[in-house]
């Protein structure tokens, strides 16, 4: 005769079926169970990490068109794009990428060139930095702007500056030349500039 008290002092747990028939199982299987589903639920998945050369560029006109320039030769159409242009005071326009197109392209780096479209082109200051994908506010400071691109709640702020040929864009975690150089990219302009770059906006981002 089934006993609960004999039964339990051995790890089993009563089950009535349909017939009305006691089944014993052990209780550790079903603690087995619960730490199997527990160990099969979906790991939830954090942010994707910031990559600069791959979500943010310079953006130029070329036959009318206006293009950015991006290390990522599978950026998909469509992606929003944030165009920050530098003349201070700074200000923002909203655009999305285009496809790649070979008038946009570097010359040594033809997957390189996409369209940017839906930008009032009016009011693109070109050269001008265009950011992918990123859903913040970009926030006033003073003349300039800056937002939190890596989402450690540290903000990135935006400078350009002149050499004797070209253009230096960087992007700073904190304050522009005492803050962290994150990206730069050099833009060829092709005639003599008054250049007032500093030291620190000339080296390559670490």
């Amino acid at each position: 005769m089934y006993r609960e008290s004999d039964a339990a002092k051995r790890g089993y747990a009563p089950i009535i079926d349909s017939d009305g028939r006691i089944i014993l199982r052990k209780r550790a299987c079903l603690g087995l169970l619960i730490l199997f589903a527990v160990s099969c639920q979906t790991k939830s998945v954090g942010p994707k990490p910031w990559i600069p050369d791959q979500q943010v560029g310079v953006l130029t006109a070329k036959t009318g068109n206006i293009c950015i320039q991006l290390q990522n030769s599978s950026a998909p159409p469509n992606i929003p794009i944030r165009i920050v242009n530098l003349t201070p005071p700074q200000t923002a326009l909203p655009a999305h990428l285009g496809g790649r197109q070979d008038s946009c392209a570097a010359a040594n780096d033809p997957s390189s060139g996409y369209a940017v479209l839906g930008a009032d082109s009016a009011s693109v200051q070109i050269p001008a930095i265009g950011i992918l994908n990123y859903p913040g506010d970009l926030r006033e400071d003073g003349d300039g702007l800056s937002a939190d691109l890596d989402g450690d709640g540290q903000p990135e702020y935006f400078r350009a500056c002149a050499s004797s040929e070209g253009i230096h864009f960087t992007i700073w975690t904190g304050k522009p030349l005492t803050g962290k150089l994150r990206w730069h990219k050099y833009q060829y302009l092709g005639y003599d500039m008054s250049a007032n770059c500093t030291a620190e906006e000339i080296e390559p981002a670490k």
